[in-house]
């Protein structure tokens, strides 16, 4: 794919990338109460499949495309951190507290079976990507 190599091409689809994982974001976070966790657990997967696998460089081309346009848009740590303030402002501890263990468990874990689901997925995935 040479036409990655030029940078404006690149900056181009990262952008398109990064608007399609948004809008995803948005409509999963509005059709379910815990929309946000989901697109987040998704996200890490798939952010942990494209980093396990050796043939895509996450600094540049497609694994670039993927991990900072598709998964960069995707993911919400921004709006986790507000959500998280908004919760510490209001004085609802409990649920504070509750929201860092599910984030940070399920974001755990979700990278952990992409890591796992990228090193079993290599073989079959190389010849296609590589």
């Amino acid at each position: 794919m040479a036409f990655l190599e030029h940078p404006a091409a690149l900056v181009g689809l990262i952008f398109v990338l990064g608007g399609l994982g948004s809008v995803i974001r948005y409509v999963a976070a509005q059709a379910a109460p815990y929309g946000l966790v989901f697109v987040n657990m998704a996200g890490s997967v798939l952010l942990g499949i494209i980093a396990s696998l050796s043939v895509l460089d996450t600094t540049s081309g497609v694994g670039l495309l993927l991990a900072t346009g598709l998964c960069g848009g995707l993911t919400t740590f921004s709006t986790v951190m507000v959500l998280w303030a908004q919760d510490l402002h209001q004085r609802r501890i409990r649920h504070l507290l509750r929201s860092i263990r599910l984030h940070l468990f399920t974001g755990l874990l979700a990278a952990a079976v992409g890591l796992f689901l990228g090193t079993v997925l290599e073989p079959l995935l190389a010849p296609v990507l590589g």
